[in-house]
């Protein structure tokens, strides 16, 4: 992925671990997808390592900071996996609510209290 995506030569001291290997073809798609729209912003061509610098800065750094300041950690999924979780969930959820940023996403991966074992025989007056 780092290397096919320029995020090794822009980046060279990160890697972004995935828990599958198939999702770092989803997560290369994510980095073209972002160049795109970054050269049409610019009306010109990008070298691979100025897209993968760009979308680290401006995309999956800041969302991954979000986790972290949330102190959402899910057991067995890497920051990775947790990126492309709620990318997924924004991408499907585009058509009904249209297209919030991934950090507006990161409290839906908040976990809910948990009830107590006893809450479904409660009596409710």
């Amino acid at each position: 992925f780092e290397e096919a995506s320029g995020l090794e030569k822009a980046r060279p001291d990160v890697r972004i671990k995935l828990s599958r290997t198939a999702d770092y073809i989803q997560l290369l798609e994510n980095v073209q997808i972002h160049g795109y729209h970054l050269m049409m912003g610019l009306g010109r061509a990008l070298d691979p390592a100025e897209v993968a610098e760009d979308w680290y800065e401006r995309v999956y750094a800041p969302v991954v900071q979000g986790l972290r300041r949330e102190g959402i950690a899910l057991p067995d999924l890497t920051e990775g996996d947790l990126f492309l979780e709620l990318y997924r969930r924004r991408r499907d959820r585009f058509a009904e609510q249209g297209c919030p940023s991934l950090s507006e996403t990161i409290p839906e991966l908040t976990p809910e209290p948990a009830r107590p074992w006893w809450a479904p025989w409660r009596r409710r007056p």
